[in-house]
Order: C-alpha cells, then structure tokens, then sequence
C-alpha cells in the first residue's frame, strides 16, 4: 500500500475525517515505519485505542488546523497542502522521513516568528492603550458640543427680550390709528388696550359686559387722552355675533388686533369627564377660544392688506406648546392658536402684516385666580408692556424675559414623556397644591 491509494481512500477525500491505523494487536501496537492504512474515524471500533497515536503538543508551539496528522504517521499525497491547510504549521515545516516534522529555521515558532508575535502584541495594546486614553477628550468634546448647544438656544430666547430693551421694536403706531382688543375689561386684555392708548393709538374695546366696558373705555380716555370705542358680545355665542362686530369696525383704520378672549373648563384642574356641565363647555371654549380668533382675523385682516400693513398679536398659552393631562381641552384650544399664527404668519409676512403668537406663562388674572405676583408671576400690566416691545422682533414669544427663561428650563429639563407618566402626573396635581396656596380668590372658597 505505499505507492497506492485504495478505493476507500479515494472516497473519503475529506483528509480531517481520517486517521491512521496500523495493524497489530495489544495494548500499545507500534506501528510499521512504511505502513497503515487510512480509515474513518467514525468507522472506528468502540475502545479501539491500540492503533491511534495522539502527539503531545510541544509548549509554545503553534497550533492551527485540528486536522494535523498524528507525528508517526505516513503521509502519503501531502493531504493538507491539497486542502489548502498547513495542518497547523508554517510553510517551512516539512514532513521528515520516518514520522516527525522538521522545522527550518525562521519558522513560526522560530525566533524570528516569535519577535514577530511579540511585536504585533505590542503594537495591538498600544492601539488599545490609545484608544482608551482617548475616551476622556472624546467624552469633553461631546460635553462641550452640548453646552454649547444649550448655550445657543439660551441666546435665542433671550435675544428678542435684549433687544426691544434697547427699543429695536415696531412703532405700533405706524400701522393704523386704532386697535381692537377683544376681551378687554379684565386681565391681560385690559392691560393691552391701556398700553396701546399708552402708545398713541385710539381703542376699541370687545367684551360681554357693557358696564365693564364703559369703565375701562372712561380710565383710557382719562388717563392716555385716546378715543374708545366699546362693542357688547359674547364670544361663547358662536358664529351669528360677527356681523355686528363686522359692522361696527367699518370706517376704522385698524392697525392692531389683539385676539385675547379666552375662557377655561373649571378654575381648578380635572379629568375631562369631570368637567362641570360637559356639554355646554365643550362648545363655549371651542367657540370662545378658538373660533374667535379665525372670526376676527378674517374680519380685519382684508383693510390691512389693502394697506399693506398691521399686526395681529394671539394669545395662545405655555399649555399650548405641549398637551397638558387635567387641562386638556384647554390646552388644546391654545395650541390651535399658537398653530393658526404661525401660519397666519408664514402666508402674509411678505404682504407686510405681522403675525405674533404669545404663549405666557402664570400672569396674575381672573383666570389664573388672581395668584400672587413675583418674580416668576408677572403683573398684566407689566406682562403687556414687554410683550409689546417684542412686535417686530419676533414672531412667537413668552412674552417676558421671565417667561421665557422659564419656558427654556421648562423644555430642557421635563421631556414630554414625563408629563404623561404617572410620576408626571403626580408631580404636576403638586405643582398645583403649590399654586393654590398663592391664589386668594380659592382660598375664599
């Protein structure tokens, strides 16, 4: 069998499957120096042991392929140069007569080959050594790219604030001589209509109550020396009011519109089936809060295009950036709002006419039950005032420097996924515990 492959060997290619076999008999057989077959070791008998030879693994020598062949064995037709395998050693290993591998110098585990090893093991920790050490400055830049980020946006907010400081604002009185308020007798509505007479322009005033409007129109013509004029509705009504709003305003040089009206569910916060008479409600926000401000947009803005100038400034609400649980409704009416101006905004800018959306946070008013002022807590007067200023200069303000301080906080540290979590939830009935205690007109209750 030393020149001749039998017909066994020709089927089982697949050298890995095979191992050496030779004849004889006894515990520990020696096998022939020229001789053995080669068979399956699947086709080996159970405790057939005699005839395998395992070599022992020399420490620090280099072992690849499993398929390496016992040391003694005949290799008859390079089996592992066919597969393409080294068996396990370098190509400077070469089979030796009689069993063996004969190393020629410069092989891997030569001593060339170990500098090689030694050397590629330095370099792969110095990679990894680097690497690690250059996590800290990665972890700086990042940082330093955030603050940065926050820093920007800090300045955004307070820009339009800085400057209508300075008085880079709109002159309000260029646009036209007159302004209409709607919801003008109490609050922030009130203190818009006094500061715009403040500011040289004669007023029209919108409200429910024509005893309260009378009393407001006295106070601006006493002190701001502005004409007045005073229309009675009631904007829970719906759409048959307009008309006479419409008919009313006809002849005026309106320059401003300041869309204020607004209303909430209850005076404190609750779930939405909890709403006091639901069905009636329902429809006085929709129509009060909403309705209102495309209603009398679509009354005035005609004569200002026409002119080719006027503003339009619409009360929205910080609830409007985001839904509020437990003011619900109410929060979605101001976002409606905020929504409307912006694109009101988008659609006419370039056709001279300036659209404001305002989203303010706590102003002491009836609606927020008259809660104490300080120095988060603006006055309506002192809320108006700066508002005012921001004409001009930005298109969607908080209103104040204070206001919009908080909301950048306010956006930067509470996720709107918070809100709507039950730990939100809880934080923001606490929230309210707190507030309450500031607000006079609940303690009364």
């Amino acid at each position: 069998m030393t020149g001749e492959r039998t017909p066994y060997q020709e089927e089982h290619t697949d050298q890995s499957e095979l191992i050496w076999r030779t004849p004889g008999s006894g515990s520990q057989p020696t096998p022939p120096a020229g001789g053995g077959d080669l068979v399956p070791l699947t086709d080996l008998p159970k405790g057939a042991e005699g005839g395998l030879r395992v070599p022992r693994i020399r420490e620090g020598a280099s072992v690849g392929c499993t398929c390496r062949p016992p040391r003694n064995a005949r290799i008859a037709e390079k089996p592992f140069e066919a597969r393409g395998c080294s068996g396990g050693r370098s190509d400077r290993e070469r089979p030796r007569p009689g069993g063996g591998l004969a190393r020629e110098p410069g092989g891997r585990g030569g001593r060339a080959g170990r500098a090689r090893s030694l050397a590629r093991s330095r370099s792969s920790r110095g990679t990894m050594d680097g690497g690690v050490a250059g996590l800290p400055a990665l972890g700086a830049l990042v940082g330093l790219g955030l603050l940065l980020r926050v820093a920007w946006a800090l300045s955004r907010a307070a820009r339009p604030h800085l400057l209508a400081a300075r008085g880079r604002g709109a002159e309000l009185a260029r646009f036209g001589a007159w302004a209409v308020v709607t919801g003008a007798t109490s609050g922030i509505g009130r203190a818009y209509a006094h500061e715009l007479a403040k500011r040289g322009l004669n007023v029209v005033l919108i409200s429910r109550s024509l005893q309260k409007l009378k009393q407001v129109a006295a106070e601006i013509e006493e002190q701001h020396g502005q004409s007045t004029r005073v229309i009675e509705a009631d904007f829970t009504q719906g759409s048959e009011i307009y008309d006479s709003i419409q008919t009313a305003l006809q002849g005026l040089e309106i320059g401003i519109l300041v869309n204020n009206v607004a209303m909430t569910c209850t005076k404190e916060p609750v779930h939405f089936l909890d709403i006091p008479n639901i069905e009636k409600t329902l429809s006085d926000i929709v129509n009060c809060n909403m309705l209102s401000v495309a209603k009398m947009t679509r009354i005035v803005l005609p004569q200002m295009l026409t002119r080719k100038k006027g503003v339009i400034i619409n009360l929205s609400s910080e609830v409007g950036r985001h839904p509020h649980p437990v003011a619900t409704v109410y929060s979605a009416t101001k976002r409606f709002v905020d929504f409307f101006s912006r694109g009101l905004e988008a659609e006419y800018h370039s056709q001279g006419i300036l659209v404001q959306s305002v989203l303010p946070l706590f102003v002491s008013t009836n609606m927020t039950n008259n809660i104490i002022p300080n120095r988060y807590i603006k006055t309506a007067e002192d809320f108006a005032c700066e508002a005012l200023n921001t004409v001009g200069i930005s298109s969607r303000t908080s209103g104040c420097l204070s206001h919009s301080m908080q909301s950048f906080f306010y956006e930067l540290l509470v996720p709107e996924w918070f809100l709507f979590s039950s730990l939100g939830f809880k934080c923001t009935l606490a929230l309210w515990s707190k507030l309450k205690t500031r607000m006079p007109s609940l303690k009364h209750e």
